[in-house]
């Protein structure tokens, strides 16, 4: 009984130490858990920020874009109106150099729209990099965003398995610590009962010195009995 009674022990230390090592690792993956919980909410607020800011910038390349083409539109018109203009006025007035006009007209607005061109190009080539950059940007977010939910999501899983796994460590313990007592109990009548025997065996044990005692008295007594016998057959006589 006494061994079964140290088993017992030995068996609660040792789900004790499991449910230490279950409850540390929850408690890890917890915080893990919060920090990639806090990561993604810290990723998605920049992708955000990052998002808006395109839009913006997008709205002005697409504004500037759509302005210098109105402006290309307006001024090659200008320019046209203009040499058609100055050709009528010029023929009808002898002695005016044509070649000349047009040279100095058609250089004027070639720099004009040449300007407007670049301007052009300058916001088309903006909206593109801006374009570029947002489709590189949502596609690294969206890959984090993937990673880090499945890893909030493996150790959510791994926690519930071991909050299951603790549950049953603790029903487990609760019926050791049950058998362990009833070891105990058993163990404690079995020294009760051990006790009372040995009180028994002590009450009916005598002593030598007692034993002698007893011999001695006995002894007393009969030779008291053999001496009156002596005196009654000589008197008999």
């Amino acid at each position: 009984m006494q061994a079964e009674s140290e088993t017992k022990t030995n068996e609660i230390t040792a789900v004790d130490s499991s449910l230490f090592k279950l409850n540390k690792e929850v408690k890890q993956l917890t915080e893990d858990v919060s920090e990639a919980t806090a990561s993604l909410e810290e990723a998605t607020q920049k992708r955000t920020d990052e998002h808006d800011t395109y839009l913006s910038a997008k709205k002005e390349a697409e504004d500037g874009i759509q302005g210098s083409r109105l402006a290309l539109d307006i001024m090659a018109d200008y320019y046209r109106k203009q040499s058609g203009s100055a050709l009528l006025q010029s023929s009808a007035k002898p002695g005016v150099n044509m070649g000349d006009y047009m040279a100095e007209a058609h250089e004027r607005s070639a720099g004009v729209l040449g300007m407007l061109e670049v301007l052009k190009s300058d916001f088309e080539r903006t909206k593109t990099t801006l374009d570029a950059d947002e489709a590189s940007a949502l596609s690294d977010f969206n890959a984090l965003k993937s990673d880090l939910e499945n890893d909030i999501e493996q150790k959510n899983e791994d926690i519930a398995t071991k909050n299951g796994e603790i549950k049953e460590k603790e029903v487990e313990k609760n019926q050791k610590e049950q058998e362990l007592d009833a070891a105990q109990n058993r163990l404690e009548i079995a020294h009760e009962k051990l006790d009372a025997m040995r009180g028994m065996c002590t009450e009916n044990e005598e002593s030598y010195e007692e034993r002698r005692r007893k011999r001695q008295e006995e002894i007393d007594h009969l030779e008291k009995t053999m001496g009156l016998l002596n005196e009654l057959i000589q008197e008999g006589h």
